[in-house]
């Protein structure tokens, strides 16, 4: 072959390559971290949803019962009136447990949450109730270092 030809003909060095696929290494590393981050906001955000969907029912049994509220969470999900066990039944925990009693949503007293799950604390009178939501490390969401909650109070 000729030696110009070889001299004229141009690749890429090492150097260059290694360059290239560092900088692809930093790029694909940043973008996981993101989209981890957004996926962890998402599913808090269905748990928010969760928890304003499980209010709704709470409100409706007590119109239902004279502005009483249910005792505990497997009085509102079996009752009859408003059919709550089939409407709690559709809703899933966001974090992947399921649906039902303590696996999307629990009464608040004692016990370690799951992610994603709905707790409701009521008062002794039936007349108030308190919602919580858990997040990704089962600690009660958090909104600008305050405790987010629902509540009738």
């Amino acid at each position: 072959m000729n030696k110009k030809y070889w001299s004229r003909a141009r690749g890429f060095t090492l150097v260059e390559l290694m360059v290239v696929i560092t900088i692809l290494g930093i790029l694909s590393a940043i973008g996981v971290v993101q989209m981890s981050s957004a996926i962890r906001r998402a599913k808090d955000a269905g748990t928010k949803t969760n928890m304003h969907a499980f209010q709704t029912l709470v409100e409706i049994y007590a119109v239902n019962y004279n502005g009483n509220y249910p005792a505990t969470v497997e009085q509102l999900s079996q009752d009859g009136l408003t059919k709550n066990e089939k409407n709690l039944s559709a809703m899933k925990n966001t974090y992947g447990y399921g649906a039902g009693i303590d696996k999307s949503y629990t009464n608040e007293t004692g016990g370690v949450k799951l992610p994603g799950i709905v707790s409701m604390q009521f008062d002794g009178a039936r007349l108030g109730y308190t919602l919580y939501g858990y997040d990704s490390k089962g600690n009660k969401m958090e909104s600008k270092g305050v405790t987010y909650l629902l509540s009738n109070h």
